[in-house]
């Protein structure tokens, strides 16, 4: 019988670390009974092992497995004390049934184990998403300080007390639905390869899904003025160009484009000719084969020199698309430090584009 607690948990492992911290990742009921099964099996076996029967589940056998005692089967019946004989045959037989009992433990204590190897194996694929999950979330919280309090696996918090869920249920979702109708945690479920990296698989477009409630409460609806609000000005590359541009300010965009603007200011002239003229900001507009809102609209991307950018449009459609780009790698690490993802690490590849989504990069 598995022993329980006051609180229906299993006491021997409410105050053990490892199985505490495994309870608090599973929180289904069904989860939470297995676990509990978990430390029956061990109880069971311990017990097998205090109570003396066998050393080890596999390493003793049975009285009955050696053949007969030789002090008492192999001796010549004590004819003259036929009261000795009794006592000699009681001994046997308690020697015997010892053993039976002890190889039906052993045999008891080996099937539960198989049955809970088999279980947690069961259960494993199932732990890691959970774990995954957590890990994601945990990297989205850290991003946004500002604006975001903590998580619960299920829905996030704002800084206001909104509650949002990261999750709308939907499995298996095909490309083009992702592009759509992204939830929060699917715009974190490709992983973006930092550094320099080789052209990307096909439909391998990590930050490209985008959760639009998420981000339109961080950043506020272009529709509106609210998004102009935030808006500060900074004066990019002051040595090579030296134009204004306007930046939204939540989340440090704009102090981030700065420190972006002195770095690239400070490569050799052939490489930061690749960073100006600018393409854009703020460009209250849906993207092109989504219909959702663009990281423009909130005021916190930036499109580089055009003369020296590549768009997976303009290369026509195919069955595949090949890949291209010009932008050089240091401009590209530059903006990665300061929490910027690149769309040349698109499949559909965007060469000329950053913006701010330091959750991708573990920023």
């Amino acid at each position: 019988m598995v022993d329980m607690g006051d609180d229906g948990e299993v006491a021997d492992v409410r105050n053990r670390g490892s199985c505490h911290g495994a309870r608090d990742s599973i929180r289904t009921p069904a989860r939470a009974t297995i676990l509990r099964y978990f430390a029956g099996v061990w109880r069971r076996i311990t017990g097998v092992f205090q109570s003396g029967l066998p050393r080890s589940i596999f390493g003793q056998v049975s009285a009955r497995s050696f053949g007969p005692k030789p002090s008492l089967r192999l001796v010549a019946p004590n004819s003259w004390n036929p009261r000795m004989n009794a006592i000699e045959e009681a001994n046997v037989a308690a020697i015997d049934q010892a053993g039976k009992r002890g190889t039906a433990v052993r045999w008891v204590a080996c099937a539960h184990v198989l049955l809970a190897l088999t279980l947690l194996l069961a259960l494993m694929p199932a732990l890691a998403r959970a774990q995954d999950r957590r890990e994601l979330l945990d990297r989205l919280v850290r991003a946004y300080p500002d604006a975001l309090t903590g998580h619960d696996d299920t829905t996030i918090t704002w800084r206001d007390g909104t509650v949002m869920a990261v999750d709308d249920g939907v499995v298996g979702k095909p490309f083009d639905q992702m592009l759509r109708n992204a939830s929060i945690l699917d715009q974190m479920r490709l992983s973006y390869p930092s550094g320099p990296a080789a052209p990307p698989a096909p439909n391998a477009d990590p930050g490209r899904f985008r959760n639009e409630a998420f981000f339109k409460k961080m950043y506020r609806d272009c529709n509106t003025d609210e998004v102009r609000r935030n808006l500060v000005t900074i004066i990019w590359l002051p040595r090579s160009w030296g134009k204004p541009v306007q930046v939204t300010r939540v989340n440090g965009v704009a102090e981030r484009l700065k420190q972006v603007s002195a770095e690239i200011d400070a490569l050799a002239p052939a490489l930061r000719a690749a960073a100006f003229p600018i393409a854009g900001v703020l460009s209250c507009r849906a993207v092109a084969d989504t219909g959702r809102m663009s990281m423009h609209g909130y005021a916190a991307a930036i499109d580089l020199n055009l003369k020296v950018s590549d768009y997976w449009l303009w290369a026509g459609k195919g069955s595949t698309i090949a890949y291209k780009n010009r932008m050089p790698q240091q401009i590209v690490d530059i903006f990665e430090r300061h929490g910027f993802i690149w769309g040349g690490k698109w499949y559909h590849y965007d060469t000329m584009h950053f913006e701010y989504r330091p959750e991708l990069l573990g920023k």
